[in-house]
């Protein structure tokens, strides 16, 4: 082996089912969660959008600021 390499052993589905175990969370938990996460997308979305808007914006004012055709 190279420097820095590792020596792993094979992993089977098998065998990880057997050594991890997962919890599944209720019904309820993961509408609230899908509530909550369903929130947050929106507002991401929303500033996404704003941000397009804010640039478009920007990039049609700053060349007449800086030519002298807007004062501020």
């Amino acid at each position: 082996m190279g420097e820095g390499s590792i020596n792993q052993t094979e992993l089977s589905a098998r065998k990880l089912g057997e050594e991890i175990k997962i919890s599944i969370p209720s019904k309820v938990a993961m509408y609230e969660f899908e509530k909550e996460a369903q929130n947050i997308f929106v507002l991401v979305w929303n500033l996404q959008k704003q941000n397009t808007k804010l640039r478009e914006a920007r990039d049609i004012l700053l060349p007449k600021l800086m030519n002298g055709q807007i004062e501020v």
